[in-house]
């Protein structure tokens, strides 16, 4: 396992003994991260939205698991999101139709910020858009980087965002995010291996969307995103948490001691 920041790999150990220690109390609960997870992620796209951070349709609630149920913690299809639009995000853009399943969304971009440089990262999890599927993202670009200056960070705008001049560097171009069913209760369409990178900041160049949709009376501009992206980090090994769990009982043992004395 790869560790550059002693910190970081504290907190993704201690959040995992947690979670194996509630495992043996409960199977199945809700819950707004998926295991593992890295939590206090931020987001900003172009476009416009539907609410002001982190009111219901902002950029936040497609990164801070708003609307997630995870079931069996073992299994990926039961970490379903409940498709509202105000748990995930649609930006609206001025988009050209390509076809029934493409438009045109070159120039707009989405861009999240992990809170910390992670260089254990192990996937990337994103759940399609469902609220209205044509609106979900399609081909993109993913780029990452680990530190940017303060000027550079991307904030919500309605400008397009140089990737490759701000010295982020290329992960997958031509990406194509797969289209998710309609309706609720639906799992991730894809997970992406992102243990190569070490990174803080992961962002998507939009080239087209899954079609020219969501087009309502006073509401005429198509729209792209997601219901949600989650990311993990590495699993310890075995013996790690085997060490954690140790030190803990020698901790509290400790602790007892200094009371009977």
């Amino acid at each position: 396992m790869r560790h550059s920041d002693v910190s970081i790999c504290g907190r993704s150990a201690a959040a995992l003994l947690g979670a194996c220690l509630c495992l043996g109390v409960a199977e199945s609960a809700s819950a707004a991260l998926i295991p593992n997870a890295i939590s206090g992620v931020t987001a900003a796209v172009r476009g416009n939205f539907d609410g002001v951070d982190p009111n219901p349709g902002s950029p936040s609630r497609a990164v801070d698991g708003s609307g997630l149920t995870v079931g069996n913690v073992n299994d990926s299809s039961t970490w379903t999101h409940d498709n509202t639009w105000q748990n995930g995000l649609l930006a609206r853009g001025s988009f050209a139709s390509i076809d029934a399943d493409t438009a045109d969304t070159t120039g707009y971009w989405f861009a999240m910020d992990l809170g910390a440089v992670y260089s254990d990262l192990d996937k990337m999890w994103i759940w399609n858009d469902t609220y209205n599927v044509k609106g979900g993202a399609k081909l993109v670009d993913i780029y990452y980087i680990a530190s940017l200056a303060p000027g550079d960070v991307p904030v919500n705008s309605n400008s397009s965002y140089d990737f490759v001049g701000k010295g982020w560097t290329l992960f997958d171009g031509g990406h194509t995010i797969p289209k998710s069913p309609a309706g609720p209760a639906v799992g991730p369409v894809e997970s992406i291996d992102l243990s190569s990178i070490t990174a803080r900041y992961i962002g998507f160049n939009y080239h087209t969307n899954w079609g020219f949709a969501y087009q309502l009376p006073g509401n005429p501009n198509p729209r792209i995103g997601f219901n949600e992206i989650q990311f993990t980090t590495e699993v310890p090994e075995p013996s790690a948490i085997a060490a954690l769990a140790a030190g803990g009982a020698l901790l509290m043992a400790g602790r007892r001691r200094k009371r009977v004395r």
